[in-house]
């Protein structure tokens, strides 16, 4: 039971339910794209950038070991940060005691990389293979251009919608996470300040990830009283969800319709748990639970707007057991109930694309890798082996996949297809940042606006030019 509620947690708080398909041996190499004019198709291609909102002191908890306020009978991490990067568990001597980290850091391992002089151990004997290993890496662009930044702070997000609109990116898509045992939203601190910018510009979306463990929505009340304190959440996430399309700069298609991303529906469920919390049965097959869901969110969706909402799921092959009207039993997939289904490219190139649309029998709302690297996360979060990919493939090649995409869009009949949301905007954990950093500057939002030929607006240039060398800026 804990290893299994351990590994929920590392694999969802950091992961784009799909992203690590990005790194298959699958993955085609782009044939050389000419930019060429605009194709004919008068619908305007509309890009945004998946946003992480959990780069603040609540994210803490994660790096410690556990995020959650949890029964007794869940694991608890036993010190207040893992070893980093040391041998048989060691602690590394000297690491937090001479002042060198904070003590509660945010950007473990992200600024560890960056400064690798932060955590070399007193006796490099202690360090393990694995790190040094790592040391070899460049990754002198883990460090944002506005430096290590807090969510909780107002200034950021400003910060972060003044560089994204100076290169055109309409919206943020923002990940969204409930927590079964706190009842409420869990790491979404950039969301939070994104609202409560006056006059904001710049439109958003939800992109709803229930990875499991503590990551659920329960839909029954017995079951929602037991790891909650009931009664079902769904009236409660329905609301909430109901209160964010409501807002005028919420992403919506051209005809009204609130566009609701459903990333993971794993964690939307009826289980029936004993007073250990083991599970032991479901209340409802699960596909029938998601179905509920779903449901409910359209009807209070179009009540409170006047619109049906386009529901966008992750694409999967997983088959969930459902109860069928005449009472039988089979399978479904959640694609079943949805409206649209998302793809990542470069990973799925056009023909693929073209093929997903045909097979699966929705239109497809086209995703965007610009690269995937976990190993920030060694040693703090997750243990070896981290994902990556040793060719760099996805940043070298990234402005040329990324027209090849736009040739693609540039056929949709359909405006959904023409929708873009980037992976990612501040995944600093994962390798998908297209923030501006210390290294790169702005070019990767410079290469999204050429390829889509975007609208830019001002901005203050000293948060999107590189910074010279040598300035190694501090938190």
């Amino acid at each position: 039971m804990k290893t299994k509620i351990l590994a929920a947690l590392v694999v969802g708080f950091f992961a784009f339910g799909v992203a690590v398909g990005c790194l298959s041996a699958s993955k085609e190499k782009a044939a050389p794209v000419v930019l060429v004019a605009a194709a004919p198709n008068k619908i305007p291609c509309r890009v945004g950038a998946y946003y992480f909102g959990m780069w603040s002191p609540s994210a803490f908890q994660v790096i410690k070991g556990f995020p959650f306020k949890l029964p007794d009978f869940y694991f608890r991490a036993e010190t207040p940060v893992q070893p980093l990067y040391a041998k048989d568990g060691k602690h590394i001597t000297g690491y937090a005691t001479q002042g060198l980290v904070p003590k509660e850091d945010w950007w473990t391992g992200v600024r560890d990389l960056w400064d690798k002089e932060r955590c070399w151990p007193a006796n490099p004997a202690d360090a393990s293979d694995d790190y040094l290993a790592l040391r070899k890496g460049d990754f002198s662009h883990l460090q944002p251009m506005i430096g290590y930044y807090d969510l909780s702070k107002p200034e950021t997000i400003r910060q972060h919608i003044a560089q994204a609109r100076a290169f055109g990116l309409e919206f943020f898509n923002f990940y969204w996470f409930w927590n079964s045992f706190t009842r409420d939203e869990e790491f979404n601190t950039g969301l939070e300040q994104f609202l409560g910018v006056d006059g904001n510009p710049m439109k958003f979306a939800i992109s709803i990830c229930q990875h499991g463990g503590p990551l659920v929505i329960w839909g029954n009340e017995e079951s929602a009283a037991r790891h909650g304190k009931g009664p079902s959440h769904f009236d409660v996430v329905v609301g909430k969800l109901v209160s964010y399309v409501k807002r005028d700069n919420y992403l919506r298609t051209s005809d009204g319709r609130p566009i609701i991303y459903l990333l993971d529906v794993a964690g939307i469920v009826n289980e029936k748990t004993d007073a250990a919390g083991s599970v032991v049965g479901q209340y409802q097959p699960q596909g029938n639970t998601i179905e509920s869901f779903l449901s409910m969110l359209r009807s209070e969706v179009l009540k409170a707007t006047g619109h049906s909402p386009l529901l966008v799921l992750g694409a999967t092959d997983r088959a969930y057991p459902y109860q069928k009207t005449d009472g039988s039993m089979g399978t479904v997939s959640a694609l079943a109930f949805a409206d649209a289904v998302t793809r990542l490219a470069p990973n799925r190139g056009n023909d693929k694309l073209r093929e997903d649309q045909q097979k699966l029998g929705l239109p497809v709302v086209p995703g965007f890798t610009q690269n995937f690297d976990e190993r920030p996360r060694f040693g703090c979060i997750k243990n070896p082996p981290c994902l990556y990919d040793p060719t760099d493939s996805y940043r070298k090649n990234f402005q040329q996949d990324l027209a090849q995409l736009k040739v693609w869009m540039d056929e949709q009949p359909r405006e959904e297809s023409r929708i873009l949301s980037i992976y990612a905007w501040n995944e600093w954990h994962e390798g998908g940042i297209l923030e501006p950093n210390v290294r790169d500057g702005a070019r990767y939002l410079d290469l999204i606006n050429t390829v889509f030929r975007l609208p830019r607006n001002p901005c203050d240039p000293s948060i999107l030019d590189k910074k010279p060398p040598g300035d190694r800026g501090k938190p």
